[in-house]
C-alpha cells in the first residue's frame, strides 16, 4: 500500500508542475489586450487630428519662380539686344574683312597673275579662313579682358572665362563617335529634300533665278593637282572653319544668352533661326542663301543632338564634296 500510495503521490505531484504551464499559455491565449496607456493614445490622435500646415512663404515664392520667369527689366532687354546686334555684326564684318584683307594682300604681294594660280589660291583661301577664326573667335575675348581690367566685376569676368571649357562651347569636346559619323548621310539626306522642296516652291515666283550661281575661287582649276588643291580648300578646309565658327562659336554663345532670358526651346530656335540667317547672309546669292540657310538648321540640330559639331562637319564636307564634284569633274 505504501509503494502505491507513493507512485500515485508522486503522480500528483508531476500534474502539479505541469498544470501551471498548461493554464499560463491558456492564460495568455486567452488574456484580453490591455489598451494603449493614454500617452500612446494621445499621441496617436495627435498626428490623426493634426491639421496640414500651409506652406511657408518661400515655398509659395519658389513655386511661383517656377511658374512664372520674372519679368526682365527694360535695362537688361536693351542691352541683350545690343548684345546680339553686336556679335551678329561682328561675325559678318570679321568674315568680309579677312577675306578682304588675304585676297588683296596676296594681290599686292604676289600680282594679280600669280595670285591667280591655284596654289597661291589655295593658300590665300586658309589664311581667309584663319583670319576669320582669330577675328570672331581668339581676338574678341582678349579685347574684353583688356577692357575688363579696373572694373568692379572683373574678377567674376575672370572666374567665368577660366570655368568656360573652349572646346565644349566650340563643339570640338572629345573625338568623333559612331553617332556622329551614322547621323552625317541621315542629315545630308534630310538637308537634300528639304532645300529642293523650297527651291521648287520658290521657283514659282519671278524673283527667285534658279539659274543663279555661286561664286567660285578655282574659276579655272579642272585638272592635275590644281584640282586636288581645290578639294582640299572646299571640301576639307571650308566645312572645318565654317563650322567652327558658325555652329561651333556663334551658336554656342547666342544659345548660352539666350537661355538665361527665355525658355529652353524658345532660344534654341531663336537661336538656330539667327545663326541661319547669318551663314545664309554670308553666302552672295539668293538661291545658294535659301539652301544655305536650310543647311545650317539642320546642322544646328545636330549640334543640339551630339552636343559636338563634328556631324555638322561631316555632312557639310558632303554637301561641299557634292557641289565640288558638279563643278569640276562632271563638267568635263
Amino acid at each position: 500500500m505504501t509503494d502505491k500510495g507513493s507512485t500515485i503521490e508522486a503522480k500528483n505531484k508531476e500534474s502539479a508542475k505541469v498544470m501551471p504551464l498548461e493554464q499560463s499559455k491558456v492564460s495568455k491565449e486567452a488574456r484580453p489586450k490591455l489598451p494603449k496607456t493614454e500617452l500612446e493614445t494621445a499621441q496617436k490622435s495627435q498626428k490623426e487630428a493634426r491639421p496640414k500646415l500651409p506652406k511657408t512663404e518661400l515655398e509659395t515664392a519658389q513655386k511661383s519662380q517656377k511658374k512664372t520667369r520674372p519679368k526682365l527689366p527694360m535695362r537688361k532687354k536693351i542691352q541683350g539686344i545690343f548684345w546680339t546686334i553686336g556679335i551678329l555684326a561682328w561675325t559678318v564684318l570679321a568674315i568680309y574683312l579677312s577675306n578682304f584683307v588675304a585676297f588683296r594682300a596676296m594681290i599686292v604681294v604676289l600680282g594679280p597673275e600669280k595670285a591667280a594660280e591655284p596654289i597661291w589660291e589655295g593658300i590665300i583661301f586658309v589664311l581667309a579662313y584663319t583670319l576669320e577664326i582669330l577675328m570672331t573667335i581668339v581676338i574678341p575675348p582678349i579685347i574684353i579682358k583688356k577692357l575688363k581690367i579696373g572694373v568692379k566685376n572683373s574678377q567674376e569676368v575672370i572666374k567665368t572665362k577660366e570655368r568656360d571649357d573652349i572646346h565644349k562651347t566650340l563643339g570640338l569636346n572629345g573625338w568623333p563617335t559612331w553617332t556622329d559619323i551614322g547621323l552625317a548621310p541621315v542629315g545630308y539626306i534630310v538637308y537634300f529634300l528639304l532645300a529642293m522642296g523650297v527651291v521648287a516652291l520658290l521657283s514659282n515666283f519671278q524673283w527667285f533665278d534658279t539659274e543663279q550661281k555661286q561664286e567660285l575661287v578655282y574659276e579655272t582649276t579642272v585638272v592635275g593637282w590644281d584640282r586636288i588643291i581645290a578639294f582640299i580648300s572646299y571640301v576639307v578646309v571650308a566645312p572645318i572653319a565654317e563650322e567652327t565658327i558658325f555652329r561651333g562659336w556663334l551658336y554656342a554663345k547666342l544659345r548660352e544668352k539666350f537661355s538665361e532670358n527665355l525658355s529652353k526651346w524658345g532660344g534654341m530656335l531663336l537661336a538656330i533661326f539667327l545663326v541661319s540667317l547669318v551663314f545664309a547672309l554670308v553666302h552672295s546669292t539668293i538661291v545658294v542663301g535659301v539652301c544655305v540657310f536650310i543647311l545650317s538648321v539642320i546642322l544646328c540640330v545636330l549640334r543640339e543632338i551630339t552636343g559636338t559639331i563634328y556631324s555638322g562637319i561631316l555632312v557639310h564636307m558632303i554637301v561641299n564634296g557634292v557641289a565640288f564634284y558638279m563643278n569640276y569633274i562632271a563638267q568635263m
